[in-house]
């Protein structure tokens, strides 16, 4: 029984100082606090090293929508064109 709570006593030591030294060669944890220059010493979530997907850059998923809308324009303006008469928004509910 002692040797028992002899070994589980080295654990739980051994464990505290990994953790311990872990936690002191990646910095302290948590936020760095309000938006601004990083504080020395504060933790900062690390970027990505590699390229970003396109599905994730808010400003390529922009471009794209910009680009489909202007698609979408352009259509427009040559089926009125290719027809010669005007015909009225469907989605429009004033006329």
């Amino acid at each position: 029984m002692r040797n028992l709570l002899f070994l589980l006593l080295l654990g739980l030591v051994v464990y505290a100082v990994i953790t311990l030294v872990l936690r002191v060669r990646s910095g302290p944890v948590g936020p760095s606090g309000p938006a601004g220059p990083p504080r020395s010493g504060g933790w900062r979530p690390k970027r990505p090293s590699g390229p970003v997907a396109p599905d994730d850059d808010p400003e390529f998923l922009w471009l794209l929508e910009q680009q489909q809308r202007q698609a979408d324009r352009d259509a427009m303006k040559d089926q009125k064109d290719d027809d010669g008469s005007d015909h009225p928004d469907p989605r429009d509910t004033t006329a």
